[in-house]
């Protein structure tokens, strides 16, 4: 197995980064946080990034705060669209809501994107996600 491939990989019953040798492996998950998913230029930047990565190494997941645009579907096809908020919603606080979807999709990196999804670091450490980084 090629070392960098076994790096990038994780054993079925583990989150933790890299496989015992002879372990069934699974991609490692990601799970980028968006305030909202448009087809504006933030989420475009997120589904270029997701698409660089190698399909079988990685494990994408894209939560929303405050909805999606319907016409997001064909464009973020291939990727799983999480919803942790209420849309049209003014104001909410979304730190349970994103604990409970991280809990569920256990992923090994959190990435959260401009000051509406700066809550997911929070929630994040909270669900015990091992790495979180936020990003403008």
């Amino acid at each position: 197995m090629d070392s960098a491939y076994a790096k990038c990989v994780s054993s079925p019953g583990s989150d933790a980064i890299g496989g015992e040798p002879g372990a069934m492996i699974r991609p490692l998950r990601i799970m980028h946080v968006v305030d909202r998913l448009d087809l504006g230029g933030t989420e475009k930047v997120v589904m270029k990034l997701v698409r660089g990565f190698e399909p079988g190494l990685f494990e994408h997941y894209i939560c929303t705060l405050r909805g999606a645009a319907t016409a997001t579907g064909e464009w973020a096809s291939g990727v799983t669209v999480l919803h942790a908020g209420r849309e049209g919603a003014v104001f909410q606080f979304n730190v349970p809501r994103l604990v409970r979807v991280m809990r569920a999709v256990r992923p090994a990196i959190v990435h959260s994107r401009n000051w509406g999804g700066i809550e997911a670091i929070i929630a994040a450490r909270i669900a015990g996600v091992p790495v979180a980084i936020h990003s403008e």
